[in-house]
């Protein structure tokens, strides 16, 4: 099916028909450019306008700690109704920080948020869970998509597959034998054109690098973005190609050859066996990274789990602040220490700060039973983004949910063991 729109130029990017190339229509009001092909519904539609609606490129990413550092500065914006790719695209240029949007993101989506004195990480994670879809009337989902990181890049993507980036790429880098790691881990410019093929960015990849590839008619037909991306590893770049269409990749005995194959999600995982006496804090990590399987062996721990787990469970700060999720701390910037017991034994110490609804759902994830109507608390006036600060002295539940709706301008019904939060 052709689809006409005027005075823009637009590009619908699908599986080629055989001998099917660029239909141009040249007219005297209208610069359209089209392709058209069989429905696929993984389709993703590319416009050079919103590109340039999202920016000029820094000359300069900020990478290492000047970026790990501008990740955490206070910002504030609102947006209304914005495009998710291009607003995103833009805010992430505006502060030098490097950004991929996976292929598999809704280019219809929208985002309506104020936010005030926010960290870049806190602000977009947010955005994520507050979607709207225009053309359809309706709010997306919450959690369809995630950030995470690839080298000084952030990823946004679907949840399933951003969940497990981290672990897919260390996985990845230990299949490169001793002998080619030099030219593996030496770290490149990624840059690529607008309407460029994914096919090609790969192949050009393989040549900087002087590897071969194997299988590169299963990298789908699609054009993307023009995007220029700070230095990364080859590990990285080729992940960052593939991942966007369920792919990965095997390397060869020398290291100097790849052959791409289908990416199965649930093998990405790491198994490594652990002390039995690290089973309350594995079971603590559970609630934050749900992707965790763990059984009793020879009377020790055999886990199951994505990478960011198991470096939770080898640091020598075992709180559960130090669990990064995509490479990111959690909300949550505090410990909650949980005693054995009934709820009334219950002691959280330390420091609870970040936006109010992602306060709630984390100590939601930490065991607790939080429940509140997100949208009804919103019409009524309750800012999701509001800033919790607790700095929590041996406080039981009731008394940290509290403090925590008195700062969020909502009222707490306690019903047994469950918190319920509900706009005045």
């Amino acid at each position: 099916m052709m689809i006409w729109k005027p005075c823009e130029k637009i590009f619908f990017s699908r599986t080629w028909v055989t001998g099917l190339s660029f239909l141009f229509f040249l007219f005297s009001t209208t610069d359209i450019f089209l392709s058209a092909a069989p429905h696929d519904e993984n389709v993703s539609v590319s416009c050079v306008e919103e590109n340039e609606l999202a920016g000029e490129f820094p000359k300069r990413w900020l990478t290492s700690e000047a970026r790990s550092k501008k990740l955490q500065e206070p910002v504030s914006l609102s947006w209304s109704h914005a495009p998710l790719r291009v607003s995103f695209t833009k805010f992430c240029r505006l502060q030098k920080i490097a950004l991929v949007m996976d292929r598999r993101v809704n280019p219809e989506l929208t985002v309506t948020q104020t936010f005030q004195n926010m960290s870049m990480i806190y602000l977009m994670r947010h955005a994520l869970t507050v979607l709207e879809d225009p053309t359809h009337f309706t709010r997306e989902p919450g959690g369809l998509y995630e950030l995470s990181q690839i080298g000084d890049v952030l990823y946004v993507g679907p949840k399933p597959y951003v969940r497990k980036l981290q672990t897919l790429i260390y996985l990845q880098e230990r299949k490169v034998p001793a002998d080619a790691r030099k030219i593996w881990m030496k770290k490149t410019v990624l840059t690529w054109e607008d309407f460029d093929r994914p096919r090609d960015i790969l192949q050009k990849i393989a040549e900087r690098y002087q590897i071969g590839v194997s299988n590169l008619k299963n990298v789908p037909h699609d054009l993307w973005w023009g995007n220029r991306l700070p230095e990364m590893t080859l590990t990285e770049q080729i992940t960052l190609i593939l991942g966007q269409f369920n792919l990965t990749y095997d390397v060869d005995s020398s290291g100097k050859m790849i052959t791409i194959k289908p990416l199965n999600l649930s093998e990405i995982t790491v198994t490594r066996m652990y002390p039995k006496d690290l089973e309350a804090r594995l079971a603590e990590a559970k609630k934050v990274f749900g992707e965790t399987e763990y059984y009793l062996k020879d009377n020790k721990l055999c886990v199951n789990a994505p990478v960011e787990v198991h470096q939770f469970l080898q640091a020598k700060k075992k709180s559960l602040e130090q669990i990064n999720v995509g490479g990111f701390k959690s909300y949550v910037a505090a410990s909650s220490a949980v005693k054995e017991g009934s709820l009334d034994t219950f002691r959280f110490s330390g420091m609870v700060k970040g936006p109010f609804f992602h306060i709630l759902n984390e100590l939601g994830r930490k065991g607790l039973s939080v429940q509140y109507d997100a949208q009804s608390m919103q019409d009524a006036g309750i800012n999701p983004n509001v800033i919790i600060s607790v700095e929590a002295k041996d406080f039981t539940a009731a008394e940290l949910m509290r403090e925590i709706a008195r700062q969020g301008g909502c009222k707490l019904h306690v019903e047994g063991s469950k918190f319920i939060f509900y706009a005045k």
